[in-house]
């Protein structure tokens, strides 16, 4: 679908210097925007369009395009937009995305090559977990206790959508409590990228670029880590996990008994939310390939009960949600 002021399009991207193109669909995301790839055609170049309603000139994603950029963040280029028609022209990233690449590695038995493709990425997350001069709206916003209760509680409303209600209150207690240690200020706050999985990876020509960062905010750096290493999109095996979690500790000189707790607890968190996500995309949304990715989150949620402690109750809680998933999605 080409946007209804067609006309609007055609002149911004003259204005950066496209003037004759060819436009397709980008698959569909988790996102309110619609995203195109242009391909012009006297250039043999292409680029990606963003479509999204008209913003403010100081805009998260712009703002935070410009900083990342002037930081030589691997991000896609920012190469013009327009806020009052709600038309962003980025670089174009590649369409091969870092799931693609692992999913293909694990079918090959490539696991030397998976290793080495995330400590690239994992020394980029540092990168960014270093960043100084952070922009002002940024450091206002953090990983807080309403922030993570918000996140659990949208996925408490995504149960009680599907009908499934929540009678042990314990479990409720459980994750009041977890928000509370996981935001408590004693703990270092860096910035985070906030949705960093293997769908936000590009890959093009052996370089990456990282994509969807508008919602960075102040957490603990095990947020970022345990987004892209316990990621339902490619459910990397324990043993690799394990490797890339103690590289991540050595490249800043932090001891795995002073921060592995924490870091497997911010995973049980970060998975349960990305389980609301997915529950509220594939069946409120509508986009059902969403829901092929509860059951590897739930799968996910009880090995975890392997490595940290928590109640049994927990543990049971996932399993039963498992079981009952299990016989609702049918192809499985």
């Amino acid at each position: 679908m080409i946007p209804e002021k067609e006309t609007d399009l055609k002149n911004f991207l003259l204005k950066n210097r496209i003037s004759s193109f060819k436009i397709s669909a980008i698959n569909e995301e988790g996102s309110n925007r619609i995203y195109y790839r242009i391909k012009s055609t006297k250039k043999n170049k292409t680029y990606v369009l963003c479509i999204t309603y008209p913003f403010v000139e100081q805009d998260d994603f712009i703002q935070l395009s410009k900083y990342l950029l002037q930081k030589k963040a691997k991000i896609p280029k920012l190469l013009g937009y327009s806020h009052q028609e709600g038309l962003i022209l980025l670089e174009d990233g590649g369409n091969l995305y870092l799931q693609d690449q692992i999913l293909f590695y694990k079918q090959e038995k490539k696991y030397k090559s998976i290793i080495e493709l995330y400590k690239k990425i994992i020394d980029e997350l540092l990168y960014w977990h270093s960043l100084k001069d952070i922009p002002i709206f940024v450091e206002k916003r953090y990983f807080d206790k309403t922030k993570l209760n918000f996140e659990i509680d949208f996925f408490f409303e995504r149960l009680n959508h599907q009908r499934i209600e929540i009678k042990n209150l314990k479990i409720r207690t459980f994750f009041t409590e977890l928000n509370e240690f996981l935001s408590d200020t004693k703990h270092e706050f860096v910035f985070t990228h906030r949705d960093f999985h293997s769908r936000n990876i590009l890959l093009k020509k052996n370089q990456f670029k990282i994509i969807d960062y508008q919602d960075a905010r102040m957490g603990l750096r095990w947020y970022d880590l345990s987004s892209l290493l316990f990621d339902p999109y490619v459910q990397l095996d324990f043993s690799i996990i394990k490797i890339l979690f103690e590289y991540y500790l050595q490249k800043i000189s932090l001891k795995e008994i002073d921060h592995r707790e924490i870091f497997y607890l911010q995973a049980l968190q970060r998975l349960t939310k990305a389980l609301g996500s997915f529950l509220f995309l594939g069946y409120e949304k509508q986009k059902p390939k969403f829901i092929s990715y509860i059951l590897p989150t739930l799968e996910l949620l009880l090995d975890l009960y392997a490595i940290v402690r928590f109640p049994d109750f927990i543990f049971q809680f996932y399993q039963k949600l498992y079981e009952y998933f299990k016989r609702e999605i049918p192809f499985f």
